[in-house]
């Protein structure tokens, strides 16, 4: 814990469990990135393709 205390894992020290752990963290680590890279490009669509408001207003500090 921030270098100051070792705390123990709950798991058993089993590779094969670590390896599925390790494998299903990597996949919903990319589906992340690739779902927030979606939303950023979607938020810039409709900013210079459909010219709405809709990523003006999602600004903090808008009129609307």
């Amino acid at each position: 814990m921030f270098g100051l205390a070792v705390i123990p894992s709950p798991w058993l020290k089993d590779a094969a469990f670590a390896h599925n752990v390790k494998e299903v963290h990597e996949v919903l680590a990319h589906a992340l990135v690739v779902l927030a890279t979606v939303h950023a490009s979607a938020a810039l669509m409709h900013h210079w393709v459909f010219q709405d408001r809709t990523l003006i207003r999602m600004l903090p500090h808008s009129k609307e």
